[in-house]
């Protein structure tokens, strides 16, 4: 299964008269994108316009590209809990047998600078895959991380 396979299983939460760009295409602008290196909805928008020919080999993008107000809306919309479940599914059909079953690094971070006034800092755990080179996922904690990473099984 492909990346369009796993993400279409995905809730799409817009009501019908708001799906201008349907959910495939917001999709696939925004995977390419970040893979190579947008960070922002404006970055996500700026490299779609300027590669709408090589994304149009894959899905019709009928209505080009969609407005990073709109990329920003979809991405807070979506279910946070089916979305994460769908990634690591995508991952996992992505991995190569060699490396599935092997070791995933657990660590914890704290952001430096990230504390202000009565807040405390910004706590971050990490899931990496060690042997594919990838972070598998990140989330942010109340409590400050583990000392000493943790190692499981993927």
């Amino acid at each position: 299964m492909d990346f369009l396979d796993i993400f279409g299983q995905l809730d799409d939460p817009r009501i019908d008269r708001k799906k201008l760009h349907p959910m495939p295409e917001i999709l696939l602008l925004t995977l390419c994108a970040v893979i190579c290196g947008a960070e922002s909805w404006d970055d996500i928008e700026m490299f779609d316009k300027s590669t709408l020919a090589f994304l149009r080999q894959y899905l019709p993008y009928e209505y080009g590209i969609p407005s990073d107000d709109r990329v920003r809306r979809f991405f807070r919309a979506i279910d946070t809990t089916q979305f994460p479940h769908l990634f690591v599914e995508w991952i996992r059909a992505w991995l190569s047998p060699e490396v599935a079953g092997k070791v995933v690094a657990i660590d914890g971070k704290t952001l430096r600078g990230s504390h202000d006034g009565g807040q405390s800092p910004i706590h971050w755990v990490s899931a990496f895959a060690s042997e594919a080179g990838i972070v598998l996922g990140q989330i942010k904690t109340r409590e400050k991380p583990m000392k000493s990473p943790l190692f499981l099984s993927y």
